[in-house]
């Protein structure tokens, strides 16, 4: 996977950084961080579209 040997090389260069190598946290961040960008985007929708439409 090209994430472990990003992190590999990060690792070497930045090795004050931290770096989480636990692939299954790191899905699932993802998945939250999808969830919540979707949710933000749907509701920011419903609201500009209920200003325009003036419902």
């Amino acid at each position: 996977m090209i994430y472990n040997q990003l992190v590999q090389n990060i690792m070497v260069t930045l090795n004050f950084l931290p770096i989480l190598q636990d692939e299954s946290l790191i899905k699932s961040v993802y998945k939250s961080l999808l969830l919540i960008g979707t949710s933000l985007g749907a509701i920011g929708s419903v609201i500009s579209m209920h200003r325009f439409l003036r419902i």
